[in-house]
């Protein structure tokens, strides 16, 4: 059997029929044997775009993809999407082409031989959990079976074989082939969950903190069924935001540097956190970590002990155990008598209520009403500037609903490629909300939504700027707006013109009335320009000389101190 065809043959048999990449001459065996089986070898039209909709498909189906590339600028056009997936921990496979094994520099200290030789293997070895190049045909069945553990074992995240031509079109017989073992498995060891029931049952405010490892982990249904048992207020991380539908009466919002008022608040007055897989990185507790709700206990569960490591306070407990033990063992000690918080969580419930809509400006509620009107069973993906915290403090998420980000890397040019892979890992419509800026960045895959027809709407937020440049510029360089705003060398090209020069409908938004003529569900591939007539600013905002839940604007210290005493 050619050793591609074993290659497509291996990603069948893992449930792996959507795949994405990019044509080059040394893959073209790769693509052949893609053509000849189940596997559908999606074309797109830059490899940045093929890594971060192997992203999107990996996060909303929480199962490896694959992203294929040519060597040499294709395999370094896969680093943004490499990293954000390290950085993000989402298991994807990625394979970069080679050129011949005997083309290549060798023993010989030149920089290369063959035209485009790259080694992609040593550039990718720090963003990658494994990364190989496979120079004899009997290594590949054993690096495959391998990087597919890899990508999803322990804490997710990226693999990359690089496989050079002469490989890939070699035969091999499947019956003398070396096999991997997973003798280093991560398994679970025994842990005593007592002490943490017995901290939540003596305390008077504890909260969950829940972090994208419960995604990633896909242990979303065994959080849910623990809530069954212990009744809590709920915060999550900004990734985590979408665990909890936004009217569950234990969702509490997410925290952080920009993050619901509310939620911090509550956060704030708890006594007890228990983090959840969650990183608990400076967005989320400030650059002041010692001082992060210094009156409150802490827990942290998480499968990633370097994490664990990066200590937040000096007497945290920490759990470095899989979520999935996590949840069942508190289940099993809950099951004969559940814990319940009700007078804390209805003062939760009220200072939600009280603090709701106070940050809020036209452009949260217009955001907040086409929200309302997504499919309820449907994706969104977001890209990166303050369209995202203005996405995030305004939608009103529903159970069936999923949110896609690029966190960790934040990178611009996400949201588009990433709805790609998003739909094929879900057969539901996608929703990207981005700003003018990012639009660019990835805006050659508006040709594959148009040529494959695909239910994404695109929401442009266009403030004619990179609005949160401008506003750092602001804020540091006495308004000198280099490079952020139309005088000053950044200009935003016709959105329309550029909708219908690739054939997709474009619509446009000035206010609330426009929206009566939109049919959001409609499943017809949309570009819709949401004009933005006003400078944008990111608020609240946590102050790091203050407690979490003390943001920036400052409160009226009456209602701070009543908040701050029920």
């Amino acid at each position: 059997m050619k050793v591609t065809d074993y290659i497509i043959r291996f990603f069948e048999e893992k449930g792996i029929y959507d795949i994405f990449g990019y044509p080059g001459a040394v893959v073209c065996h790769l693509m052949d044997s893609a053509a000849n089986s189940k596997v559908c070898a999606h074309v797109n039209y830059h490899e940045q775009g093929s890594a971060f909709a192997a992203c999107g498909y990996a996060q909303v189906k929480k199962e490896p993809c694959v992203a294929y590339a040519n060597v040499g600028p294709g395999a370094t056009n896969l680093t943004t999407g490499i990293a954000n997936a390290w950085f993000d921990s989402i298991p994807c496979i990625f394979i970069t082409g080679q050129v011949d094994c005997s083309a290549m520099v060798n023993e010989y200290h030149i920089k290369q031989r063959g035209i485009q030789e790259l080694h992609a293997d040593v550039l990718f070895s720090s963003i990658t959990k494994l990364a190989v190049s496979i120079k004899d045909k009997n290594d590949v069945v054993y690096y495959l079976e391998r990087a597919y553990h890899e990508a999803v074992s322990g804490r997710p995240g990226p693999v990359l074989l690089e496989i050079p031509a002469d490989v890939q079109r070699a035969e091999i017989d499947e019956k003398n082939q070396k096999h991997f073992t997973a003798e280093d498995a991560y398994t679970d060891q025994p842990i005593d969950i007592s002490l943490v029931i017995e901290l939540l049952r003596k305390a008077e405010r504890p909260c969950f903190l829940l972090g994208n490892g419960i995604k990633q982990s896909n242990t979303e249904r065994d959080f849910l069924e623990l809530l069954n048992h212990v009744t809590i207020p709920c915060v999550s991380s900004l990734p985590a935001m979408d665990i909890l539908p936004y009217d569950h009466p234990l969702n509490m919002g997410y925290i952080g540097m920009n993050a619901h008022r509310y939620s911090n608040f509550v956060l704030g007055k708890s006594d007890l956190i228990i983090a959840i897989g969650s990183r608990l990185d400076l967005k989320q507790v400030g650059t002041c970590r010692e001082q992060f709700v210094r009156n409150a206990k802490l827990i942290r569960v998480d499968i990633d002990k370097n994490e664990l490591e990066y200590k937040v306070k000096e007497d945290e407990i920490d759990l470095n155990i899989h979520l999935d033990q996590f949840f069942k063992s508190m289940i099993l000690e809950l099951e004969s008598q559940s814990i319940k918080k009700t007078c804390w969580v209805d003062t939760c419930q009220k200072i939600k209520e009280m603090l709701y809509n106070s940050d809020l400006n036209d452009i949260h509620l217009l955001l907040r009403k086409i929200g309302n009107q997504f499919a309820e069973q449907s994706s969104i993906t977001l890209d990166v500037g303050q369209h995202l915290v203005y996405g995030v403090q305004s939608l009103e998420l529903k159970a069936e609903q999923k949110l896609l980000l690029s966190l960790g890397l934040a990178s611009m040019g996400y949201s588009i490629p990433a709805a790609i892979g998003a739909y094929y890992g879900s057969k539901k419509p996608v929703y990207v909300i981005c700003g003018d800026g990012g639009f660019q960045m990835n805006v050659q895959e508006l040709q594959f939504i148009r040529r494959e027809n695909l239910p994404i709407k695109i929401l442009v937020l266009n403030n004619n700027s990179l609005g949160m440049i401008r506003e750092f510029q602001e804020r540091n360089f006495n308004a000198k707006y280099t490079h952020s705003v139309p005088s000053e060398g950044y200009v935003v090209p016709d959105i329309k013109k550029i909708a219908n020069s690739y054939g997709i409908e474009y619509r446009c938004i000035k206010g609330i009335d426009d929206l009566e003529d939109i049919n959001f569900k409609n499943g017809i591939p949309e570009v819709i320009e949401i004009v933005v007539n006003k400078e944008m600013y990111l608020y609240p905002r946590m102050n790091k000389l203050k407690d979490i839940q003390d943001m920036d604007p400052e409160m009226e210290r009456d209602t701070y101190e009543k908040i701050m005493k029920m």
